[in-house]
C-alpha cells in the first residue's frame, strides 16, 4: 500500500516537472518568435498578430498566434481579425475572408442590383462568410444549417472554429451564463448530433445522384447501341439493292 502511494507520488512529481519544462520551452519559443518578428503583446487582436515574412526579395504578410506559432500562409495583405475573421488578399490577388484555422472563403460575391432605376454592381459577403459571421454571435444557428453545407468538411470545421472563437469572446467580455459548463456540453452534443445526422443525409443524396448518373449512362449506352444497330441494318439493306 505504502509502495503504491510512493510510486504514484513519484509519477506525479515527474508529470509536474515535465509539464513545467514544456511550459518553459513554450515560453522561450514564444519570446524568441516575438523578438524575431518584432511583435509586442499589444500587437495581438483576438489572439492574432499580423507579421511580415520574407521570401527572397519579396515581403509578404501572415499571422502569428500568441503562442508564437505562425500560420503557414504568405499574403499580399492581411487585416486584423474581427469577430474571428479577417480580410486578406492572396498572392494571386484573390480577396478572401480567413478564419483562425487558416481556411479561406470568398470575401464577397458581385451582383447586379436595381438602384433608383439604374442597374449597378454591388458586393456583399458570400453565403459562407455570412454564415460564419452569424455563428460567431449565435452558435445555435448551427442547428439551422442546410444539408448541402455538410458535404464540405472544411466549411464545417470553420463553422465549429467560429463557434469556439465566439464563445471565447463571450468569456473575455464576461457575458457567459451561470451554467456555462452545462451550456457548452449541451451545445457540443447538439453540434455532434447535427453533424452526424447531416452527413448521413449527404451520403444518401450522393448515392441517389450516383445511381441517377449510372442510370443516365446506361440509358445513353442503350440508345447509342440502338442507333448503331439501325445504321448497320440500313447499310445491310441498301447493299442488297
Amino acid at each position: 500500500m505504502f509502495l503504491g502511494k510512493l510510486i504514484e507520488g513519484v509519477k506525479g512529481k515527474i508529470v509536474a516537472q515535465t509539464k513545467l519544462i514544456e511550459e518553459k520551452k513554450a515560453e522561450r519559443f514564444k519570446q524568441k518568435q516575438y523578438k524575431r518578428f518584432f511583435v509586442k503583446p499589444d500587437d495581438f487582436k483576438e489572439g492574432m498578430a499580423v507579421i511580415n515574412v520574407r521570401e527572397g526579395r519579396r515581403v509578404y504578410q501572415t499571422y502569428m498566434y500568441e503562442s508564437g506559432e505562425i500560420l503557414p500562409l504568405k499574403l499580399e495583405y492581411a487585416s486584423q481579425f474581427e469577430n474571428g475573421l479577417a480580410k486578406v488578399e492572396t498572392r494571386r490577388g484573390r480577396l478572401c475572408v480567413i478564419d483562425k484555422a487558416g481556411a479561406m472563403w470568398d470575401a464577397y460575391t458581385e451582383k447586379l442590383k436595381n438602384v433608383n432605376g439604374n442597374v449597378v454592381p454591388v458586393t456583399e459577403d458570400s453565403q459562407e462568410v455570412k454564415i460564419l459571421r452569424k455563428l460567431y454571435k449565435a452558435p445555435s444557428e448551427f442547428k439551422k444549417l442546410a444539408t448541402k453545407w455538410f458535404s464540405d468538411e472544411m466549411f464545417i470545421v470553420s463553422c465549429v472554429t467560429q463557434i469556439e472563437e465566439g464563445l471565447k469572446a463571450k468569456i473575455d467580455a464576461g457575458k457567459v451564463p451561470s451554467n456555462f459548463n452545462e451550456y457548452v456540453l449541451k451545445l457540443k452534443r447538439e453540434i455532434k448530433e447535427k453533424i452526424a445526422l447531416e452527413k448521413e443525409k449527404v451520403k444518401i443524396i450522393e448515392k441517389r445522384e450516383t445511381d441517377r448518373k449510372i442510370e443516365r449512362m446506361n440509358s445513353e449506352r442503350l440508345l447509342n447501341e440502338k442507333k448503331e444497330n439501325e445504321k448497320r441494318y440500313l447499310t445491310k439493306e441498301f447493299r442488297e439493292i
